[in-house]
């Protein structure tokens, strides 16, 4: 009895072995360079004079849309990015959110006096990096005016302004 059970023993063994079959795997990985973004120019609507509320849009080439009411003699100039990255691939852009133009006037005054919405225009919502890595890609924008605001430079970087984002991404 137990020479047949050892029997049986062995040869469910020896079964195993001989339905069993083995394979070898590969891995890869796509190791990327890390994305920069850096503004190499700012977007400058130049000089406009206004007669009531209206809408000033500078497209990513330079053409400047100006109400019939304004005068937007400029001069312009548009933002202008550098991304930097993998040689060769594409990356997305993306605007995250608009920007509020701001001046400050008068002695001790301590709020803004005027504000503006800013929303910015891409010119490509993609680029693809060349040889080296990089491409550039330029913004125009659009600002919407009440009518009530008073001579004087408007910025996002002054107090209560704030700057537009934008991001890069590998898709």
């Amino acid at each position: 009895m137990k020479k047949l059970l050892l029997i049986t023993i062995i040869t469910l063994l020896r079964s195993t072995a001989v339905d069993a079959a083995t394979a070898t795997g590969d891995a890869h990985v796509n190791m990327i360079t890390s994305l920069s973004l850096s503004e190499e120019q700012s977007v400058d609507f130049g000089d406009v004079a206004m007669d009531g509320p209206g809408i000033v849009t500078m497209q990513p080439n330079g053409t400047v849309l100006c109400p019939s009411a304004y005068l937007c003699p400029g001069p312009v100039m548009v933002g202008q990015f550098t991304v930097t990255g993998k040689p060769s691939e594409v990356v997305e852009i993306q605007v995250d959110e608009s920007a509020m133009l701001s001046a400050l006037y008068g002695k001790g005054v301590s709020a803004p006096y005027n504000m503006a919405p800013f929303t910015p225009i891409l010119s490509d919502s993609s680029v693809e990096l060349d040889l080296n890595g990089e491409a550039t890609f330029t913004v125009g924008g659009s600002v919407e005016l009440d009518g009530s605001e008073q001579a004087g430079e408007f910025s996002t970087t002054k107090s209560y302004g704030a700057p537009y984002q934008l991001s890069v991404i590998y898709p």
